[in-house]
């Protein structure tokens, strides 16, 4: 078998899809990456980077282990409240809309973490 030389990724040459060069023209144009790199001081300023550093670092089992933490909370408050008025039954389905968008945020979070991570490649 014939070894293939490597070369460093800076000497590579990058070719575009055209369709991308000219977005990237429009953004250039528009200046929106320079507007884009004056707000990076102010994104260090409220610790967003490093914040969002610690997230990516947090294992995806470990999302998932809090969606199904928050589901079980849910079904036992379903479960232990009792429905025989009509404000406990508001109070379950209030509880169980606030809980489902969290359970969906974890879910979508520990997703996204497992390809940031390249435990779980990108399917397009």
């Amino acid at each position: 078998m014939e070894e293939v030389p490597l070369i460093r990724v800076e000497k590579a040459p990058v070719v575009l899809h055209p369709s991308l060069a000219m977005q990237s023209a429009v953004l250039l144009a528009l200046g929106a990456l320079s507007k884009a790199e004056e707000l990076l001081p102010l994104l260090d300023d409220y610790r967003v980077i490093s914040l969002t550093k610690k997230i990516v670092s947090v294992s995806p089992g470990t999302f998932y282990f809090y969606a199904v933490f928050a589901l079980g909370a849910d079904a036992a408050l379903v479960a232990g409240v009792p429905d025989n008025s009509g404000a406990l039954i508001a109070a379950q389905v209030a509880a169980t809309a606030a809980i489902l968008p969290l359970v969906g945020a974890l879910l979508v979070g520990g997703k996204i973490n497992s390809i940031i991570q390249g435990n779980e490649p990108l399917k397009l």
